[in-house]
C-alpha cells in the first residue's frame, strides 16, 4: 500500500485575494508553484487539488506545476449551491449513507491539496439546522 500524504493548503485568507482584481496571474503562479514545491510532488505521484468555484484559477495553476514536475493532478471541484443542497434538499435517509468509496479511492493519491471549498461558507450554510449537519457522515 502506498504512503499517504497529505499536503494540506488551507489559505482561506489568500483566497479572496487570489479572486479579487488585485491579484494578477503571475502572483496565483508563483502562490501555485509554492504550494506544490511544499508538498514535495515528485514525477509519478498522484495529486488531488480540491476547492470552490472561486478557486479554479489557482487550482489550475497548481495543476499545472504538478504536470511539469511529473505528477498527475485530479481536479475535485465543489460549490455553495451543491454544498447547501445536500443540507436542504437531499432526504434525511439519504444523509447518513457512508461514504466507503472514498476511503479506497484516496488509497491512489500520493498528495491532496485541499483549498477553500465555500467562497461564503456562512452564507451557504444559513438556515441549515444542526441536526441536519450531523447526520451526515
Amino acid at each position: 500500500m502506498k504512503n499517504l500524504s497529505f499536503a494540506l493548503a488551507i489559505v482561506f485568507i489568500l483566497s479572496a485575494a487570489i479572486c479579487s482584481n488585485a491579484q494578477t496571474a503571475d502572483n496565483t503562479q508563483a502562490l501555485a508553484a509554492r504550494l506544490v514545491q511544499s508538498a514535495s510532488v515528485k514525477p509519478g505521484d498522484v495529486v488531488v487539488i480540491d476547492g470552490g468555484k472561486h478557486m479554479i484559477p489557482l487550482m489550475e495553476a497548481v495543476a499545472v506545476e504538478v504536470q511539469k514536475l511529473g505528477g498527475m493532478p485530479t481536479i475535485m471541484l465543489y460549490s455553495d449551491r451543491v454544498t447547501r443542497s445536500l443540507y436542504t434538499e437531499v432526504p434525511e435517509k439519504y444523509l447518513e449513507q457512508e461514504h466507503r468509496f472514498w476511503g479506497e479511492w484516496m488509497k491512489q493519491a500520493n498528495i491532496y491539496i485541499t483549498l477553500p471549498a465555500s467562497e461564503d461558507n456562512f452564507s451557504s450554510l444559513q438556515g441549515v439546522f444542526e441536526s441536519q449537519m450531523t447526520k451526515i457522515t
